[in-house]
C-alpha cells in the first residue's frame, strides 16, 4: 500500500519536461544530510551526528527525487546545485523504505 501510494505521489508530481538551460537550474543536484542514529547498544541515546553526501533529481517545481537511505534519520538536508557553491534547505515530502525512493521539497 505505501509503495503505491508512493509511486502515486510521485507520479502526480513529475511535470512535462522543461528547459534546465533557461532556467539555469542542473537536473543533478548534490544532497548534503546531517544524520543522527540511535545508540544499537544503548537505544535509548543517539550516536553523535554525521554526514551523508549523495545526489539526487529535480523532478518538478521544488521536488527533488533521491534515495531514502540518504535521509534516513536526517537532522538537516540541504540541497546545493554544482555550479554554484549556493545551498538551499530542504524537507521530506515522502519516502518508502522498501522502494528506497524520497522526495525532497525545498522550503
Amino acid at each position: 500500500m505505501k509503495r503505491l501510494l508512493f509511486i502515486i505521489l510521485l507520479s502526480a508530481l513529475l511535470t512535462p519536461a522543461r528547459s534546465y538551460a533557461a532556467e539555469q537550474e542542473a537536473p543533478v543536484v548534490q544532497v548534503l544530510v546531517t544524520y543522527q542514529e540511535y545508540d544499537p547498544y544503548m537505544p535509548w541515546q543517539k550516536i553523535k551526528p554525521d554526514l551523508r553526501i549523495g545526489y539526487g533529481v529535480l523532478i518538478a517545481n521544488g521536488k527533488i527525487l533521491t534515495t531514502e537511505h540518504m535521509v534516513r534519520n536526517a537532522r538537516l538536508i540541504e540541497i546545493r546545485n554544482p555550479r554554484s557553491a549556493e545551498k538551499k534547505h530542504a524537507d521530506v515530502l515522502a519516502q518508502d523504505v522498501q522502494a528506497n525512493g524520497a522526495v525532497l521539497t525545498l522550503r
